[in-house]
């Protein structure tokens, strides 16, 4: 990755590694994030890292920074509860009127709202039978 392009966009990778990998029961290090970006091909120091942790938290978004917590940090609020996920899921899988292969797609895109870790939460028990599904793929533009 070219270092202009990769020191840019390094705020946005940084957000990126917070909303996927971390939660209350998931703190990431400054170490761990510095390697993380890294891994992408982005230089990074430690002071540049915290800037931008700290921009990010000045700007909105609720960060539970080193000092509050004193193990690292991590993305303390989402826009959607656990538990509102988990309700999404179990109506979307529940609807016969969406198609299994618009459930499936719906599904992925309800997990991509949280952390890895708690995606695995929404898995619990979504089953839905397609053969109760609706065959309609249309149905989305009926919708509109």
């Amino acid at each position: 990755m070219c270092t202009e392009t990769g020191s840019k966009a390094k705020l946005l990778y940084i957000l990126k590694i917070l909303m996927t990998e971390t939660d209350e029961d998931h703190i990431i290090t400054m170490e761990d994030i510095i390697k993380r970006l890294g891994d992408m091909g982005i230089r990074a120091e430690r002071k540049s890292v915290y800037r931008d942790l700290k921009l990010l938290f000045d700007f909105g978004y609720d960060i539970s920074l080193f000092e509050e917590n004193h193990k690292g940090y991590y993305l303390r609020s989402r826009e959607f509860e656990t538990v509102e996920l988990k309700l999404l899921t179990d109506a979307v899988a529940s609807a016969r009127f969406i198609s299994s292969k618009k459930t499936d797609l719906l599904l992925k895109k309800i997990k991509c709202l949280t952390s890895r870790h708690q995606a695995k939460l929404l898995d619990r028990s979504v089953y839905y039978d397609p053969l109760i599904k609706s065959s309609n793929e249309e149905v989305f533009l009926i919708l509109k």
